[in-house]
């Protein structure tokens, strides 16, 4: 899984997107019952607007101007809205709806939309804007296969070099994955899940595959697998294999069960993306390799 700096992470997780234009009020009230009961965005994704809850986002903070990388904050937030399914293809982005939600300029949400039309999230439309460009469950699909062969090379770079203490970190993560699964805390569990990845890229000492992970990474959405119905148990197993490998320093088998989880993630991703942001509900452990 790639990720970006955590700094900027951070603070795009303590932002909210906020329901703006066509949406009446009686919706967004309800959505807001939703979300407060279920623990989850609403299932609708209304037109021209932008307008979705990022999966577990807290209570905004006033983002400052003077602060850097605004633009990165944004782009974050609408590309998680998009991979999420949250925002669909043909969806036209207000950006001055956006900029009152983020609380920042105009300046910098115009840039991020830029740098997504660079990526191909976006694109522009004469005397429209910008609109959310056409995005299928193959490509996403595509994406994480790609994703699933670095990720497994750098498991097994890992397994050639790892230290004694950074597979007592691991074994760490995997008790506090599990302890935050048991106290009904998916956030955590998930947060839990993103650091075993760091620490085994981080193990690896590949710095330029690390960099193309985090650049494949952007088109997973962050805090989004704890919505998951069977999540938690199929991470936790796939997890231990990972780290059984690694603890063998068993290169093919490090490889194997790091690239196949990677694969497991973007079925889940491109699933969610068909279903129009919902969830799915399917059995996950038929999808273990």
């Amino acid at each position: 899984m790639g990720r970006l700096p955590s700094r900027v992470l951070h603070r795009v997780r303590r932002r909210r997107l906020r329901f703006l234009g066509h949406v009446s009020a009686r919706s967004r009230i309800a959505h807001g019952r939703h979300e407060v009961r279920h623990g989850r965005d609403s299932p609708g994704h209304p037109r021209r607007l932008v307008g979705c809850f990022p999966p577990g986002a807290a209570v905004s903070e006033v983002i400052r101007e003077d602060r850097p990388q605004l633009s990165d904050e944004a782009a974050v937030y609408v590309r998680e809205l998009i991979v999420s399914g949250q925002l669909r293809p043909g969806t036209f982005i207000r950006l001055d709806r956006l900029a009152t939600a983020l609380s920042m300029s105009v300046t910098p949400v115009r840039q991020a939309l830029v740098t997504l039309r660079g990526e191909g999230f976006v694109q522009l439309e004469p005397r429209r804007g910008f609109q959310v460009a056409q995005l299928r469950e193959d490509d996403i699909l595509d994406l994480f296969a790609v994703q699933a062969f670095v990720a497994g090379e750098l498991a097994a770079h890992a397994a050639e070099r790892i230290t004694d203490e950074q597979i007592a970190r691991l074994k760490a993560i995997l008790t506090d994955l599990e302890a935050a699964m048991k106290r009904g805390d998916p956030a955590s569990a998930e947060a839990m899940a993103h650091e075993f990845h760091e620490v085994v890229f981080d193990a690896a000492d590949r710095p330029k595959l690390v960099w193309l992970m985090q650049i494949s990474g952007r088109y997973e959405p962050r805090r989004f697998y704890a919505n998951i119905t069977g999540w938690e148990p199929l991470s936790i197993r796939e997890h231990k294999t990972i780290l059984s490998a690694l603890k063998k320093r068993d290169v093919d088998q490090a490889r194997h069960t790091m690239a196949g989880h990677v694969q497991n993630l973007g079925r889940i991703v491109a699933s969610n993306f068909a279903a129009t942001g919902e969830p799915p509900i399917r059995e996950l452990d038929s999808k273990s390799t």
